[in-house]
């Protein structure tokens, strides 16, 4: 059954083909993995700041700026200046940025779902047991939770169910 690859070698291969299937189906939707970043960040955290779409992405602060221009020329991102600082600038997802965001979480789902198309529904329920152990603690601190799971639709995967969510120890605000 087992090939005889280290698992090492097996995970970091399997990660490559999933991460790969991610950015083909988010190219498909027109729009990068940076921008998609972007896009969810807001879309998961409305009214966030430019800073924290950069900790949240792992991009430079001017890459996210360039980001969410883009995102705002076509109409899928609002700025807005916030009410409770002028200086200070929230964004927001419109209407087709929600839906495109709805687009993106089912595209990533449907890269993992195609990965694991030959496990029967008893090895998938050991493979998520795996994950979750594997995944548990990996981050410390809110804003690191934010960037590992900055793919994620917290509406399938809220944070009491998330293994790594659910472990944080620091809340800080990421930016925000």
């Amino acid at each position: 059954m087992g090939s005889g690859a280290d698992s090492e070698t097996l995970l970091g291969t399997l990660s490559i083909l999933i991460a790969d299937r991610v950015a083909a189906s988010f190219r498909e939707l027109g729009v990068s993995l940076t921008d998609a970043a972007t896009l969810l960040c807001i879309h998961e955290h409305p009214g966030v700041n430019i800073g924290h779409v950069a900790q949240t992405a792992d991009i430079s602060h001017s890459a996210a700026v360039r980001s969410v221009d883009r995102l705002v020329e076509r109409e899928l991102v609002g700025r807005w200046v916030s009410p409770a600082d002028q200086r200070a600038v929230e964004l927001t997802c419109t209407s087709s940025g929600k839906s495109l965001s709805r687009q993106l979480f089912e595209a990533r789902r449907e890269a993992a779902r195609t990965s694991m198309e030959r496990l029967s529904s008893e090895q998938r329920v050991v493979f998520a047991e795996f994950v979750d152990l594997m995944l548990e603690g990996l981050a410390e601190r809110r804003s690191e939770a934010w960037r590992l799971c900055r793919f994620c639709d917290r509406s399938i995967c809220p944070i009491p169910a998330c293994p790594i969510g659910r472990c944080v120890r620091v809340e800080d605000t990421g930016g925000r």
